[in-house]
C-alpha cells in the first residue's frame, strides 16, 4: 500500500472522525460536478454529530487543511517554504483547477496546501491535458509534463536553497526532471521574484500580512470571491515587471 493511499485512509478515518462527517464530505464531493461555487458554499453547510454537536463546512475544511499541511511537514507543496499561521497564508490548492475540473473539487488526491504566493501565482492555470469531462481522476503516468504535488516526490524533481538576510528573502530552484523544470518556469521563478520584492520592502510586507489576516477573518462569514479578487488585483499591482 503506497503512502498516498495510507494518507487518504487516514483522512477518512482519523480526520473525518464521525459517520456524519464522512457522509457530509461524500455528499459535497458528489455535488461538486453539478454545483458552481461549491468550494465556497460548503462553509455555510452544517451537520450534527450524534444528534447533538453542530458542525459546519468550515470545521471540515480546517481539519482537511491541517491534515494536508502535516503531510507536507508544514511546508508549501510548491516552493517548500514554511507555511504561515493563518488560513490564507496556507490556502488549499486544487492541483487540477476547480473552475475547469469541478468534479474534482473535493477529490482528496487533487488537494494540497500551498503558500499564499504560490497559490496566487498558479491561480487557475491548468497544467494538465486530462479531458475535462472525465469522471475518474488522472494517475501518475498522466503527469509526465508537469509536477503533481500529491503524486510526485519533491526532492526527486526539484532542488532548492532558501536564504534569509536582513531585509530580503531569496529562494533558488533547479529542476531535475521535465516536471521539475516545468514547475520552476511556470511557478517558482515568478513566486520567488514576488517574495523577494515584498521582503525587500518591510512596510509593504507588513501591510500585506495584515490585509491577508483581515481577508481570512472576513471570509469566514461571507463568500470570499470578491475579497480574493481584491487581493489578486493588489498583488498584481505590486508584482515585479
Amino acid at each position: 500500500m503506497n503512502q498516498l493511499v495510507i494518507a487518504e485512509i487516514d483522512f477518512g478515518m482519523n480526520v473525518l472522525t464521525s459517520v456524519e462527517a464522512r457522509a457530509f464530505y461524500r455528499t459535497w464531493r458528489k455535488l461538486a460536478p453539478n454545483r458552481a461555487g461549491s468550494w465556497s458554499a460548503i462553509r455555510d453547510a452544517t451537520f450534527t454529530v450524534a444528534g447533538k454537536k453542530k458542525w459546519t463546512g468550515v470545521d471540515v475544511m480546517s481539519a482537511l487543511r491541517d491534515h494536508l499541511a502535516a503531510l507536507q511537514d508544514d511546508r508549501c507543496c510548491y516552493c517548500r517554504r514554511r507555511l504561515g499561521g493563518i488560513a490564507y497564508a496556507r490556502p488549499i490548492e486544487h492541483i487540477l483547477p476547480k473552475n475547469i475540473y469541478g468534479q474534482y473539487t473535493f477529490t482528496y488526491r487533487n488537494l494540497a496546501v500551498a503558500c499564499f504566493d504560490c497559490n496566487h501565482v498558479k491561480s487557475k492555470a491548468n497544467w494538465s491535458d486530462w479531458p475535462q469531462n472525465r469522471r475518474g481522476y488522472l494517475n501518475e503516468k498522466c503527469c509526465n509534463s508537469f509536477f503533481h504535488a500529491r503524486f510526485h516526490d519533491y526532492d526527486s524533481h526539484v532542488r532548492y536553497l532558501h536564504l534569509e538576510t536582513n531585509g530580503a528573502s531569496i529562494s533558488i530552484y533547479a529542476g531535475l526532471t521535465p516536471q521539475g523544470r516545468h514547475l520552476c518556469v511556470q511557478l517558482l521563478r515568478k513566486s520567488s521574484e514576488r517574495i523577494l520584492a515584498e521582503s525587500a520592502n518591510p512596510r509593504f510586507s507588513a501591510t500585506m500580512s495584515k490585509l491577508r489576516g483581515q481577508v481570512q477573518q472576513m471570509a469566514v462569514a461571507t463568500d470570499d470571491t470578491k475579497l480574493l479578487d481584491f487581493m489578486e488585483a493588489l498583488e498584481l499591482a505590486a508584482d515585479p515587471p
